[in-house]
């Protein structure tokens, strides 16, 4: 006749399994909250900066304009390496630093609402045409590119071309030196003079 009751190791094998499903139910019980406790905190964070990062990538369209403003200067650079220190032709001046750019989009004012296939907005200080760069004095007062109010590719002139598109009248504008900024609406106060060296400096 079998006995009804049961062996004690076995009586202690059957809780101490009862006991390990619990505390094995309990961890994944743990662990799935922890998961949906971070998930949403993210989506909080989220939440409240999403808004911050919308402002900031309208803000950030008049930086962009300026990395390619000082692209341009940068490729100048390089291009006058090739050249004796010469800067290239005002009336080909895009065509020219081609070689020497990513791509076509580092010739375009981004700032622009609305601009076209066919439109670019910076322009090239023509007086500096094919100027030795050697000879000139002061360079980083002198303009090399910037923001343009004539379109077209290849755009040159003088300061006149200045739009104007940026916040509070301000231009980007590179200079001779090869940096770049933001200049203010009554900015040049007078005439852009390029000061040559004397031949014995």
């Amino acid at each position: 006749m079998e006995s009804a009751v049961k062996p004690a190791h076995s009586q202690i094998s059957g809780t101490r399994d009862r006991i390990e499903k619990g505390m094995a139910e309990q961890k994944a019980e743990f662990w799935i909250v922890r998961v949906v406790t971070a998930i949403a905190v993210v989506v909080v964070i989220a939440v409240f900066f999403y808004p911050v990062c919308e402002q900031s990538r309208e803000i950030h369209d008049g930086p962009s304009t300026l990395s390619n403003i000082k692209q341009q200067a940068l490729a100048c650079a390089m291009y006058m390496t090739d050249y004796d220190d010469r800067l290239q032709p005002a009336a080909t001046w895009m065509d020219a630093l081609v070689p020497y750019v990513k791509n076509d989009l580092v010739f375009r004012d981004v700032s622009m609402e609305d601009r076209k296939e066919d439109e670019y907005g910076c322009a090239f200080f023509s007086p500096l045409s094919l100027v030795d760069t050697t000879k000139v004095m002061h360079l980083e007062t002198v303009p090399l590119t910037f923001q343009s109010s004539d379109l077209s590719r290849n755009a040159n002139g003088r300061l006149d071309l200045l739009p104007g598109r940026l916040k509070d009248g301000m231009n980007d504008v590179s200079f001779l030196d090869y940096h770049a900024k933001a200049m203010p609406k009554d900015w040049p106060h007078g005439p852009i003079t390029i000061l040559l060296k004397e031949p014995d400096q």
